[in-house]
Formats: structure tokens, sequence, C-alpha cells
């Protein structure tokens, strides 16, 4: 019946030239990142809106203007339906676009055509910049640096608000406490410090919730929710198997929540599309085979800090949002060494640095979806670590600097009575006064 309908359809449109109300039109907005690396690959998604009439037809999708040697690939037409056409002229329509080591540098303008069963054609575009891989120096020789002022305070306020989170009181999944931002790894991660297995038996309360809530749930939970680091340290440490058997049931469910990559490129996915790559990371380091959408988190998280620092498409960028992703790269580049992140880090440290650090309050500006913002210390210690590793890689003293003011005020300034905020603080901030002073001199008078 619906062939029939459809041809009928096609012929009255075409017959009487789209003047009647079934007739469709259509619009199409592309979006997403819009540099590539020479030898990578782009994601972007072709979204069409219905002007008039109804989404009750098919279209083609075709691109034109590609640059030499690079080639596209219609994702949810090869992975669903329908192989060369849209089932629904309004389906999300997310495009790779793969460059070549050869491709030539440049911009290219590139259009994206539907043609309708009823013969409507309409078009987006966007200009699409290749640049070239980037050539990134050896690590430099760093000078012994100063002291850092608040490192002390830094370390008794881990273990004296640690001892407050280590409550069987708090062993809940509600957000506010001490499990939400990896408690399991903060725990872990005092007991390396200090070297006391007292705070092993803090890390195995946090195990006996999440862990739990991972297994029961299959892996299938909310992507923000999702903390591999704590779960892999523990197996580490203790060889115990169902904490690595949570870390696979993470990736699992993960490769099954993003499976439709269209949800993916925007930068408001960013904290899950982070979370998920680190954890393919932890299962790779603890012997599992390379995911097959490991790749492509990859050059989502790329698309997310051009979408915010390079096209400068996104309509705000959120500090801390953007030290989460940093830190997904960074683990990534700890397995791959992959060229693009110390400069994109290093624009991102940057370009943060001139548009959301308040001098006068010593914090980043929290942005709220309302329009409105204010500075958001208690948020200092997830950011500093991302201007330690950059100033490890380039050896530029402006952001150890930089980063010494972060984490100072993090530590003066940030509310720790919330075992979310605890977690928040101390989640990765140990890697800043690592990062900052790696051959351990300067940290105390």
């Amino acid at each position: 019946m619906k062939p029939c309908y459809l041809l009928l359809k096609a012929l009255l449109c075409i017959t009487l030239g789209h003047t009647m109300a079934y007739c469709v039109d259509f619009t199409i907005a592309v979006s997403g990142p819009t540099h590539v690396t020479q030898g990578r690959a782009l994601l972007v998604l072709a979204q069409a809106s219905i002007v008039s009439g109804v989404d009750d037809e098919p279209a083609t999708p075709t691109v034109s203007g590609l640059p030499p040697q690079a080639s596209v690939e219609f994702v949810n037409l090869k992975k669903y339906c329908c192989g060369t056409f849209l089932w629904r002229i309004t389906q999300a329509n997310p495009l790779r676009i793969t460059t070549a080591q050869t491709t030539p540098t440049g911009r290219y303008p590139i259009t994206i055509t539907y043609v309708s069963q009823t013969g409507v054609t309409r078009t987006g575009s966007f200009t699409l910049t290749v640049v070239p891989n980037p050539t990134v120096a050896p690590p430099p020789r760093l000078s012994k640096p100063p002291v850092l002022e608040t490192v002390e305070l830094w370390e008794s306020n881990m273990t004296n608000y640690g001892k407050l989170h280590c409550n069987p009181a708090a062993l809940n999944m509600w957000e506010g406490n001490v499990w939400y931002y990896d408690g399991i790894r903060n725990y872990m991660q005092i007991s390396k410090t200090t070297g006391d297995e007292y705070w092993l038996s803090c890390a195995e309360l946090q195990i006996s919730l999440y862990r739990q809530y991972v297994i029961v749930n299959n892996g299938l939970i909310p992507g923000w929710r999702v903390f591999p680091h704590g779960l892999a340290m523990h197996f580490q440490k203790t060889q115990d198997p169902t904490s690595r058997s949570a870390v696979v049931k993470l990736a699992d469910g993960n490769a099954i929540r993003y499976d439709n990559l269209a949800w993916s490129i925007s930068w408001q996915s960013s904290r899950e599309i982070s979370y998920a790559l680190s954890t393919l990371v932890m299962a790779e380091q603890m012997g599992f085979a390379r995911r097959p959408e490991f790749n492509d988190y990859v050059e989502l998280l790329f698309g997310h800090f051009d979408q915010w620092f390079v096209s400068q498409n996104a309509s705000y960028v959120q500090p801390f949002m953007v030290a989460l992703a940093a830190e997904s790269l960074i683990d990534y580049w700890s397995l791959t060494k992959d060229p693009r992140v110390l400069p994109i880090l290093r624009i991102a440290a940057d370009k943060l640095w001139s548009k959301s650090w308040s001098d006068s309050d010593r914090a980043f500006i929290y942005y709220n979806e309302d329009g409105s913002s204010g500075p958001a210390a208690d948020l200092n210690l997830l950011i500093a670590p991302l201007y330690g590793w950059v100033y490890q890689y380039t050896g530029v003293a402006d952001y150890r600097e930089k980063g010494d003011q972060v984490f100072n005020s993090g530590v003066r300034n940030a509310w720790l009575g919330g075992g979310k905020q605890f977690s928040q603080s101390y989640r990765w901030s140990g890697k800043y006064v690592e990062w900052r002073t790696p051959t351990g001199v300067g940290r105390r008078k």
C-alpha cells in the first residue's frame, strides 16, 4: 500500500509543482567540528527539518566537494537502514569523512544534498579545513620549580575529609556522595600517596556500592556515572577479577549507549564520550583488545575540542567539562602518543584562561544553561592538572604559574564537606602536584 501511495504522491507533487499541502519541503543543517588532521576522520551531523508537508518519504543523500583522497560514509545508513537512502527525511544522519595522509591541506566547501522520493532537492553545507599533522618536540628538561604553597594543606585536607567521607551510612547512589566522580579511585590514590593500607578499606566500601551497581546493570548505566579508573586501580592492586569484569561491562554498556553516533557529535556530549574513551583505555591497559568504537570516540572528542576552541561554534564552554575531556585525551595519549593531543590541550589551556578565568575570584567561571554564570572555586582542582600536563611537555613556565594559581585557590576555597565535591577535588589533582614537579623537588620547604 505504502509504495503505491508514495508513487501517487510523487506524481501529484511533481505534476502540480509541489504546491499541495502534502508535498514535502525541508531544510538541512550541518553541525559539528570543521577541522580534520591529515590521515584522520571527522564526524559531522546532517539533520533535516520539515518546512511543509509530512515526513513520510525517503530521501537519498550525496556529498560533493570532498578533498582529494578523502572518502565519506553515511554511518547510520550502513548500520541501521537503508544502505543508500534515509528511511525518513528527518532521520539523524551522521557522516564520517576520512582523509588520507596525502590529502592536501586547505579549505574545502562541502555540500550535502538530499533528493526526496517526490523529487525535492535541498542542500546543506559547511567548510571543511584539512590541517597538517603536528610535530611535537621531545619533553624539555624542567628546572626546579618554586614551592607549591598549599601542598601541605592539600594533603591534610585529603586525609581529614577522606575520613569524613569514608562513611558506611552514605553507601547509596545519591550523586552527592563520594562514589560520584570516582570515590574508589580517590581512596586508592590516598592509600598510594600515604602508604597507609587503612584507605584501602575505604576504597572497598565504595567498591561494595559502585561495582555492584555496575554489575547488576550489566554496565548499562547513565554515561555521566561511568568511572573506570578506580575499578582498574583496584584490579591492578588486588588482582580481583570482579573489578576487571566491571570495567569490561562499562565498555560494553558504552558501546550500546553510543552505537548511534548522531547523539555524540555535539560538544554537549563531551563528558559522556570522555568517560567512554577512558573506559576503553583502561580496558586495553588491562589486556583487552582494542574495541571497534575506539577510533570514533577519539575523533568525537577531538571534534568537541574543535567546536569549543578552533571552529568555536559551541554556544558556551564549560571549563570543568573541558578538564574531564582533557583527562580522557591524556589517558588516550598515554596509550598512543598521538601528536595531536599536546597542541589541542595547549589551545584549550590558553583559551580557558583568557575567556573563563576570573582573576578577582581566583576561579574559573561556571556557566548555566539559562545564561547566568559565576565563579566556582570548588572545581579548580578538577581543572588544574590540565595546566600541569601542558607545562610538563612544553616547559613554558607560564602554564605552571597559572596552574599554581588554580591549585592554590582550589585548596584554600573549595568546599569539601560534600562527598561529590571531595571526589571532584581529589579525582586527579595529585597529578598536578606530580606534573608541575616531575622530579619530586620543590614540593616542600
